[in-house]
């Protein structure tokens, strides 16, 4: 009886371990997400150093970096002197993450088997970002340790690369849509200015006549109008 009683009070503390540190990652993950945010929804040249350094602070990694299938977009902390932005995909591990789709926890350094003879990277987690079933990229979480890779870091790591994939989703959802309205605006300006101009046009040379000061005010409108209208695009519209 007392060894059943052993057994039932080892097994709810494991289990409440266990909700305890999900609810801790689901915090974390939480914060990193509304953190990063503001990147997400209008994407620059250096808004994934800021989601990655943002993503490094918050889990106390050593290096945290962002790939997409060919090119590095993001690497910061140790190993940035010679894992730099821009530069092709080297490791085998990256490669076959996004090959396979499948999550690699690395625990040594001959593991990640970076080519540079000093690279101070011992362990890493990298896992694959997706847009539906489709593998955009990595992420890859660095510690200087060998070994340090925790059920914890993983769970947390996947949890992360899950949310950058949602992000990236709602981000390209948004361009997408923003491209749709530009489209729908630009059709009605193709409609509306040859009438709009011929209308002005017309209106202003009758008042030339009758009212010069009223003319030269309408003209002023209708050129303050029209440079609005064409900075407002990228592209001239026809009229």
């Amino acid at each position: 009886m007392q060894l059943v009683y052993l057994y039932n009070f080892i097994d709810t503390n494991i289990f409440e371990e266990k909700e305890e540190i999900a609810a801790k990652q689901a915090k974390i993950a939480l914060e990193i997400a509304n953190k990063t945010l503001p990147y997400f929804r209008d994407i620059e040249n250096n808004s994934f150093d800021k989601i990655c350094e943002i993503i490094k602070d918050s889990i106390d990694a050593d290096a945290v970096a962002i790939t997409d299938t060919k090119y590095v977009l993001a690497h910061v902390g140790l190993g940035s002197d010679h894992h730099m932005k821009g530069q092709e995909i080297q490791t085998e591990a990256t490669e076959k993450v996004i090959k396979n789709g499948e999550i690699l926890a690395l625990t040594s350094g001959e593991q990640i088997n970076c080519s540079h003879e000093y690279c101070s990277l011992k362990s890493a987690i990298v896992t694959p970002l997706k847009d539906g079933e489709e593998i955009i990229g990595t992420l890859k979480i660095y510690y200087s340790k060998e070994d340090a890779v925790s059920f914890r870091n993983k769970n947390l790591a996947i949890g992360l690369s899950q949310i950058i994939s949602t992000q990236l989703e709602i981000s390209k959802l948004g361009k997408l849509k923003e491209m749709a309205t530009k489209a729908e605006i630009k059709a009605l300006q193709t409609q509306i200015n040859p009438h709009f101009l011929f209308n002005a046009l017309n209106t202003i040379i009758s008042f030339v006549r009758i009212d010069p000061n009223k003319a030269r005010e309408l003209i002023i409108n209708l050129s303050t109008y029209l440079r609005y209208n064409l900075e407002t695009g990228d592209n001239f519209v026809d009229i």
